[in-house]
């Protein structure tokens, strides 16, 4: 392309700060533009010849890269940022894996710091996080998340395992699926938008998750557990519960009425599957949601069982928000 977008606006998509019109005309932009993918691990390198101008460009930044980080703040991304035009710029200072894991390889970005890391490495994630691939995915982990990179099988990009937490991923439309693994069941896309949440039941006695949650923002996806499928297109929702096969649902907005509804479900449900889809359907609900919830924690009218129950409910649904309900 002609034009590029501002490296400072690579930098910022790379740290999940672009937001509104800009990102989406940045996203538009790397779609159609391997130079800047490459620029920012969508690419592999070598896989395309970088425009000398944005070449240029690239070095200029990275040589005022550290002063510039010094004055301005830089965060760790766009540091990352500069790690990977170093690599345009000719340093190649990222490794790759090789041999058996196909080429496969990725950048990490917790606690401020970006490194690479290698397929079949535990990760975890204490604090949010970000995976970047070169084969053109982003992965944001939420905290308490763990995953691990897969090597790919036949017909396949990249595979990436979640073993526990919730991902946001943007996967931009390539040559082969990409999979997310998990313990309840997989997700298959070609390009897209979406997010993965695993959930345990928080009255069962399991430390494994119980159910995987995929919503979809934009293209759509196929979640599949023993040989079920469902697919779920742009704003629509799948549960997959251990065991059973993926059942797909059309959300319901937010609302007094909705919230309580859900709740009742909940009131009454004995059923595992039944009252963990109920339960992140909750979720969904935000502050109303949060809301019914607590107030079914300080119902004084309720017995204490039915009181501490919903307390196990409200901590697993709104994680983090405990301290709002006065005890």
């Amino acid at each position: 392309m002609a034009s590029h977008p501002p490296l400072e606006t690579l930098a910022a998509w790379c740290d999940g700060t672009l937001a509104g019109p800009a990102r989406e005309a940045a996203e538009t932009h790397l779609a159609g533009c391997a130079a800047c993918r490459r620029l920012t691990g969508g690419e592999e390198n070598g896989a395309v010849e970088i425009p000398p101008a944005l070449l240029a460009h690239a070095r200029e930044a990275v040589r005022r890269m550290p002063a510039r980080r010094a004055r301005r703040g830089v965060s760790a991304l766009a540091a990352g940022l500069a790690a990977c035009l170093t690599v345009a710029a000719g340093l190649a200072i990222l490794p790759a894996v090789t041999g058996g894991e196909r080429g496969v390889r990725g950048t990490l970005t917790l606690g401020g710091r970006t490194r690479a890391f290698q397929a079949m490495e535990p990760l975890r994630f204490p604090t949010a996080g970000v995976l970047s691939f070169p084969e053109g995915v982003r992965a944001e982990i939420a905290p308490r998340g763990e995953a691990r990179l897969l090597p790919p099988r036949d017909g396949e990009r990249l595979r990436l395992r979640l073993d526990a937490g919730e991902a946001s991923l943007r996967v931009h439309p390539g040559k082969g699926a990409v999979v997310i693994e998990s313990p309840c069941g997989d997700v298959r896309v070609l390009g897209t938008d979406f997010s993965v949440r695993l959930w345990r039941d928080p009255l069962g006695d399991r430390e494994e998750p119980d159910m995987l949650e995929v919503e979809v923002r934009s293209g759509k996806v196929v979640v599949e557990t023993g040989g079920n499928a469902a697919t779920v297109r742009s704003g629509g929702r799948a549960y997959a519960v251990r065991g059973a096969a993926p059942r797909g649902t059309d959300p319901v907005p937010p609302s007094p009425f909705w919230a309580d509804r859900i709740a009742r479900t909940l009131d009454l449900s004995t059923s595992p599957g039944q009252r963990l889809i109920a339960l992140a359907e909750l979720a969904h609900q935000g502050d109303t949601g949060r809301a019914v919830a607590a107030g079914r924690v300080l119902d004084r009218a309720r017995p204490v069982a039915e009181r501490a129950r919903w307390a196990r409910l409200f901590a697993a649904a709104f994680p983090g928000n405990e301290g709002e309900i006065p005890w």
